[in-house]
């Protein structure tokens, strides 16, 4: 698949799962994106996403799993996502914080550039 994520993908309201790792997507997360509150399941994984992942999933109560690494994103990790984290209902959270400009003190696993991933230590009290 090669293109973009249309801003149009907030009409899928009832979207639980989206998962199109490994294909040729590009440019920025749509920010519509935050507005599916269904969503459990997100894998942007191995395309070439850029930018900075915007701070749009704070209603994502769902969400249990984001795997965003292999990426070209750039910048922190935002707030929101940690917060899902750090509210237990986010169990992995995957990033390029391993050796690409990604600054993640809440994510379960760190990849680098030659693809590899290493499971960090919790950030997170109470977990391990």
């Amino acid at each position: 698949m090669v293109g973009f994520i249309p801003e149009e993908i907030k009409y899928l309201s009832s979207l639980e799962s989206l998962d199109v790792q490994n294909n040729h997507l590009a440019g920025h997360i749509p920010k519509g994106l935050g507005e599916l509150d269904e969503l459990k399941y997100l894998s942007l994984d191995g395309n070439n996403f850029s930018g900075t992942i915007p701070d749009v999933f704070e209603n994502l109560n769902h969400l249990e799993r984001a795997y965003l690494n292999f990426n070209d994103f750039n910048g922190s990790m935002p707030p929101s996502l940690c917060t899902l984290r750090e509210d237990g209902s986010l169990a992995d959270l995957w990033s390029d914080c391993g050796g690409y400009p990604i600054t993640c003190t809440c994510c379960t696993v760190c990849c680098d550039m030659v693809a590899e991933c290493d499971e960090m230590p919790s950030q997170i009290e109470g977990q391990s």
